[in-house]
C-alpha cells in the first residue's frame, strides 16, 4: 500500500511510504494507524482519521506473520506519546512498528515511553517476534 497525496504532508508520505516499502517487502500486509495525542480506542485504525490511542490497542489490531505495520502518528509534541505501566511484549513475527516524526536523532516524538509519573521498570519494551522491523521510533 502506498499512502497517497493528501494524506500527510508530501516529505512525511515520502518518508512514510519508503519504510512500509521497507517493512512489506514481497507479501503487503495490513496499515493501522496509531494517533496517542488525536486517537480514539473505538476506532478501527485502518486511517489517520480514525486512529487508534494505545499502543496496546494498535499491537491487538496487527496480525502476526503477515507483515502488517503499525504506523504510530507525531504531532511533535510529548502528548503523541504512546505511555505504558508496565513492560509491552512485541511477541508477533513479522508485525513492523513505524513512526511518522522528523528522522533525527535526539528529541523524536514517534516515541514510547512510560505514563508521566511513573516509576522507572526494568524490561521496558521487550521485543520475541521475529522478522519484525522498528523504524523512526
Amino acid at each position: 500500500m502506498i499512502i497517497q497525496e493528501g494524506s500527510f504532508d508530501s516529505t512525511v508520505r515520502n518518508q512514510l511510504n519508503a519504510a512500509l516499502q521497507q517493512a512489506q517487502g514481497v507479501a503487503a500486509g495490513n496499515i493501522v494507524y496509531l494517533d496517542p495525542a488525536a486517537g480514539y480506542d473505538g476506532n478501527n485504525g485502518q486511517s489517520p482519521s480514525t486512529a487508534l490511542a494505545t499502543l496496546a490497542s494498535g499491537y491487538n489490531a496487527l496480525r502476526e506473520g503477515k507483515n502488517d505495520i503499525l504506523v504510530l502518528i507525531s504531532n511533535g509534541l510529548t502528548t503523541s506519546t504512546a505511555r505504558l505501566s508496565s513492560t509491552f511484549t512485541w511477541a508477533k513475527n513479522a508485525a513492523h512498528l513505524v513512526g511518522v516524526c522528523s528522522p533525527v536523532r535526539v528529541g523524536k516524538r514517534a516515541r514510547i515511553a512510560p505514563t508521566s509519573g511513573a516509576t522507572a521498570f526494568a524490561n521496558f519494551f521487550v521485543v520475541s517476534g521475529a522478522g519484525c522491523l522498528f523504524k523512526n521510533i
